[in-house]
């Protein structure tokens, strides 16, 4: 079983449209996501103090705009981005349900893998305005070691994927 991730985060996004319909551009991000682990990959243990990890990502990829009406205040768009992340270091102690330390969970600050797939609907309030809702699916790879206070470290390649789903207030320059 996993735990639901949730967190936030914040990005900034920009992309030039060669096309009426295709563009490049990328985005720079932060956000705060749940450390997501299999339950029994611990040894039995869970962990103390459970944080969220810090990371900071650079993507760069493809966007997509179709209008959806004549008076082309309603857009459609789609992006497809991929770069790398970066968390920050964080070591948790991981204890058995007595309280009993077992070892340690570190989170390396090694750049890893990411991607985003994403959907919007935009509506144009103004020349220049524009509010988008979005669902971004996002991929990243982590690196953590569970190190048991006895036996062998083990190393995890871990896996997060959280939904993002907000708001955003757009400024077009067109």
């Amino acid at each position: 079983d996993k735990v639901a991730p949730s967190g936030v985060g914040f990005n900034i996004e920009g992309a030039w449209f060669f096309t009426p319909n295709i563009g490049v551009g990328g985005q720079a991000k932060v956000g705060r996501y749940a450390d997501l682990m299999e339950k029994g990959a611990l040894g039995g243990g869970h962990i103390t103090d459970p944080k969220p990890l810090n990371s900071l990502a650079v993507q760069g990829g493809l966007f997509y705009n179709l209008t959806l009406d004549s008076d082309e205040r309603w857009h459609l768009g789609a992006k497809a981005l991929a770069g790398v992340a970066k968390n920050h270091y964080q070591k948790n102690e991981v204890v058995d349900n007595e309280g009993t330390l077992l070892g340690h969970l570190e989170h390396s600050p090694i750049e890893h893998l990411t991607a985003t797939l994403g959907l919007s609907l935009r509506y144009v309030a103004a020349d220049n305005l524009g509010v988008r809702l979005f669902v971004d699916y996002n991929w990243m790879r982590t690196g953590a070691t569970y190190t048991p206070t006895t036996g062998s470290p083990k190393n995890f390649a871990a896996y997060r994927t959280p939904l993002s789903v907000g708001i955003a207030f757009d400024a077009m320059l067109w």
